[in-house]
């Protein structure tokens, strides 16, 4: 995966300013992909831009992309670029919050899968992480999950819910976005 360590980083990120310069993310489907990379990126603000472009412009009511009749590819990569925003698991390392925009200051996540495998479960508040759980039932930093004992797990809440779905961060997210103030 592309990453800032590798030489071909800045290429890549000068080749899709190329693109967008001369026309490219006129669809779902684009979108995702451009909101997919710049999260790679760690861009969280272009990223964002890209997504509410396409929930302005590209998803009908029932939320299916509009690419007539529709193209579920829009759908599944917006899903995608939103975790990758969340949490990024690429070289034997898993980073959280690597490209979250301002307007999605605060929240939470539970039951994101990292690239690894590990589901994780997490929350911020103005920006910054305030507390990482493994669905095993372990604490984890940055780089790494350890095992923990509940009484040091006390700063990590999440509002209860009876949908234990993982797309259930995606509808946090979703909520998120369709409140804020860039999209009205």
């Amino acid at each position: 995966p592309i990453s800032p360590e590798f030489p071909e980083f800045e290429a890549a990120k000068k080749s899709l300013e190329y693109r967008l310069a001369n026309g490219g993310g006129h669809t779902g489907w684009s979108n995702a992909w451009i909101a997919n990379v710049y999260a790679r990126f760690k861009d969280g603000e272009s990223a964002n831009r890209h997504i509410i472009n396409m929930f302005k412009k590209s998803i009908y009511p029932n939320m299916l992309d509009a690419h007539p009749p529709f193209q579920i590819d829009g759908n599944f990569g917006i899903c995608s670029a939103i975790c990758e925003m969340l949490v990024q698991s690429h070289n034997g390392k898993t980073e959280f919050l690597p490209a979250v925009p301002k307007t999605w200051a605060s929240g939470y996540v539970k039951g994101l899968k990292t690239a690894n495998g590990e589901a994780v479960s997490f929350s911020w508040k103005n920006g910054a992480l305030t507390g990482v759980k493994s669905a095993e039932d372990k604490e984890c930093t940055e780089t790494e999950c350890f095992t923990f004992s509940p009484s040091q797990h006390s700063a990590l809440h999440f509002p209860s819910s009876d949908n234990a779905n993982s797309i259930s961060a995606v509808s946090v997210i979703i909520d998120m976005l369709l409140n804020a103030s860039a999209i009205s």
